[in-house]
């Protein structure tokens, strides 16, 4: 009877384990060997990554003086840069708490144009930095998350062919994705998200007072993202895992 049991729960193990079936003077070895041969794939999110990222930018620019505003000048343009990340997946949990650092290069350019004069305003978004703070939640290769932050961008801008001051754009955003592991690459993965960016109202002259041209920035950005995940994280979420 209890050879007839050993043999039913060796069976058991090589197909769930992806073994054929064998007798046990077969299998050359115990079952615990069988999975310690087998290669491991991580099954947490918790780790350190380095990644990269490109993307497009929507900008709108309000440009004022004084009491007079005007809004709807659009921006587009192309962004990308490189991300530094951290994530933490909770002890037997599907909650990930994580930062992020980002470093993007900008192409986005305002023009505003007079008939008969030309281009009489020209700004752009150069470049930025941002660090933001992370929440998600793993389903298995998928991982749903949000994210709110701090940056700043640092901006140039002419009026009529003269520089202008050009101090950096600061301002909090906030966005959400969604990453995906890479099947049979376990240790990259790759995103697509979506942020806001309000920032905050500047002086394009420092020498005008309270009456001098200003510029307000409202910022949106569609990111892909690819992150290799350089050192993973012992003891965080579940464990790491044979792969079948």
């Amino acid at each position: 009877m209890r050879r007839s049991l050993l043999l039913i729960a060796l069976a058991a193990v090589s197909l769930f384990s992806g073994v054929p079936r064998a007798g046990a003077a077969d299998l050359g070895g115990s079952p615990m060997q069988i999975f310690a041969d087998a290669p491991i794939v991580p099954h947490s999110w918790s780790g350190l990554y380095l990644g990269a990222h490109g993307g497009v930018g929507i900008a709108d620019g309000i440009v004022g003086a004084g009491p007079v505003s005007i809004d709807g000048f659009a921006a587009h343009g192309a962004k990308g840069g490189v991300d530094g990340m951290a994530l933490f997946q909770l002890p037997r949990s599907n909650l990930v708490l994580g930062s992020r650092a980002s470093y993007t290069w900008d192409d986005e350019n305002f023009t505003v144009s007079v008939a008969g004069h030309g281009d009489v305003l020209r700004a752009s978004l150069d470049h930025e930095w941002s660090v933001d703070g992370m929440v998600g939640i793993a389903m298995g290769n998928a991982l749903p998350y949000g994210f709110l932050g701090y940056g700043e961008a640092a901006t140039s801008a002419s009026a009529g062919g003269t520089a202008l001051h050009t101090p950096t754009l600061t301002g909090w955003h906030g966005g959400g994705g969604m990453a995906f592991r890479v099947p049979n690459i376990p240790n990259l993965s790759v995103a697509v998200d979506y942020t806001y960016t309000p920032y905050r109202e500047v002086s394009l002259c420092a020498a005008c007072g309270a009456g001098g041209p200003t510029l307000r920035v409202d910022d949106n950005a569609v990111m892909l993202r690819a992150n290799w995940q350089l050192v993973p994280f012992s003891g965080g979420g579940a464990e790491a895992r044979p792969m079948k």
